[in-house]
């Protein structure tokens, strides 16, 4: 938010040389990557940490599957309320068009649906029940194929973000994305809402079959 509040001081040119894009979108990365770094840190344990209550769990009239699905609606609130919040002020203080601005967070939404769906989704697969220590559990086996799996798609999706990006600085000279990278861009957000999506799906049927 520092860093944020005062990239005005910076004094650059954004219109000038292709910056007007450039910034916002690397901003986009930075923020990306520091999701990806939260969700592997704080949410991936959440499943773990149930290990000593499942069995209560287990005799509640309803499938395990939605316990996932409300760790999943909260972490999805916790990273959408900082992800969007800071790229909101981003692009508030870069004067970013409208079009630019709603793409910018559509994609980070996307991301922050992927990321989320893999903490998720990987920590009902791979859990630790019998570890309390949160470190720990982020730091084993299915912790680190989580990191190396949020990595992954973050690039993917910044990937097909930043030809679109650079489609638009060489191409267009209005700034403005044409058709080609609006589906460019549609195709990376559908990407990672399809990776989420598979992951909640995986770690929900193993999860429901998981004896402790």
């Amino acid at each position: 938010m520092l860093y944020l509040t005062n990239m005005p001081t910076l004094r650059l040119e954004f219109s000038a040389s292709g910056w007007f894009l450039i910034i916002p979108f690397l901003n986009l990365c930075a923020v990306s990557l520091i999701l990806a770094t939260f969700t592997c840190r704080f949410v991936f344990p959440l499943v773990s940490l149930e290990g000593q209550k499942l069995w209560l769990i287990g005799v509640l009239p309803m499938r395990r599957g939605r316990l996932l699905l409300a760790k999943f609606a909260f972490s999805m609130t916790v990273t959408l309320l900082v992800a969007v919040g800071s790229m909101s002020l981003a692009a508030y203080m870069l004067h970013l068009d409208v079009i630019w601005t709603t793409i910018h967070l559509v994609v980070t939404f996307g991301i922050c649906f992927g990321l989320c769906g893999f903490s998720v989704g990987i920590g009902a697969r791979l859990p630790v029940f019998g570890q309390t220590n949160v470190a720990r559990i982020a730091n084993g086996l299915g912790g680190t194929l989580n990191l190396l799996a949020s990595v992954a798609l973050v690039a993917l999706v910044l990937a097909g973000v930043g030809v679109a990006t650079w489609r638009c600085r060489n191409l267009s000279p209005n700034t403005l994305p044409d058709a080609r990278s609006l589906l460019l861009c549609a195709a990376s957000i559908a990407t990672s809402i399809a990776a989420g999506l598979w992951a909640l799906r995986m770690g929900a049927r193993h999860f429901d079959r998981v004896q402790v």
